[in-house]
């Protein structure tokens, strides 16, 4: 499999843009290998000149769904009269005079909230092996990171539970998963 931790070096390979069959084509060794996974995970566009190595990639692996509110937790939430967000209200401090400015709300999911995550993954051959702990890692880096915006203020904190393929159960080679190692 392409080494993850290199995987940031894309970014700059790219100037920012999502990695693409065009960049593919310049790039050589690990950097070309790990391009080429992830182009392979989540597609290419429609629009490259260069059919063989598209034909090579192949068709996208993955397919993401929309996560719907877990049906139990939902229930639960309405039971017990809790609210599905919350509004918690912030500002900036001036440092120099001790005053708040800029007041604002943010809305958000409340911590606990419950999600039902769909993802599905093409295994077209055997070897596609490394591809899945792409994507396990892939999902290890999200839950130690978080998603959406304020990540630093604690939003967006994220984990995986009960992940699965095909009814096997992937998630003890999930937590063995140590992406910076």
């Amino acid at each position: 499999m392409p080494k993850l931790f290199h995987a940031h070096s894309l970014v700059g390979e790219s100037k920012g843009k999502p990695v693409s069959i065009e960049l593919i084509e310049n790039l050589k060794g690990d950097k070309k290998d790990q391009a080429m996974a992830i182009v392979q995970l989540f597609g290419a566009s429609g629009d490259s000149k260069n059919s063989e190595l598209a034909e090579e990639i192949g068709p996208t692996r993955l397919s993401f769904w929309d996560c719907a509110l877990n049906k139990e937790w939902a229930e639960k939430v309405d039971k017990n009269n809790w609210l599905y967000t919350e509004a918690k209200s912030e500002n900036t401090i001036d440092r120099i005079s001790g005053t708040a400015n800029n007041p604002r709300q943010t809305e958000r999911v409340p911590a606990g909230a419950i999600f039902d995550f769909k993802l599905a993954f093409k295994v077209l051959d055997e070897t596609e092996e490394e591809l899945l702990e792409m994507v396990l890692t892939g999902l290890k880096l999200l839950a130690m990171d978080g998603i959406g915006g304020s990540g630093s203020r604690g939003y967006g904190k994220i984990s995986w539970q009960n992940l699965r393929l095909n009814k096997e159960d992937l998630q003890a080679k999930y937590q063995a998963i140590e992406p910076f190692k």
